[in-house]
């Protein structure tokens, strides 16, 4: 399965999870808020960028016209940074690295 074809898959599932009338999620958050609350938004981003998303893709899913106001709403876990700044690190030093 092409990379593209796994985000529409991942995405799909999503909007299947929260459109889903057992749930009635959206139902209720537009009853109580008038809109999906803020929070959501906020998981959702840093869910799609800890699990590997690339970053014009998550941008582009909330409907954002730059990466700045994406990054605005990410909230990574330390973990997340640790292992990125380990990637980083590992693909400058190499060998050297260890």
């Amino acid at each position: 399965m092409s990379t593209a074809r796994t985000y529409e898959v991942t995405i799909g599932l999503f909007v299947e999870y929260l459109r889903d009338p057992r749930y009635e999620w959206i139902t209720t958050c537009l009853e109580r808020f008038g809109d999906v609350p803020q929070e959501v938004r906020h998981s959702y981003i840093t869910h799609l960028t800890e699990f590997g998303y690339p970053a014009r893709f998550v941008q582009e899913q909330v409907g954002h016209s730059h990466a700045a106001t994406t990054a605005i709403y990410m909230g990574v876990s330390n973990e997340y940074r640790n292992r990125m700044l380990e990637a980083s690190l590992k693909s400058r030093l190499g060998e050297d690295w260890e």
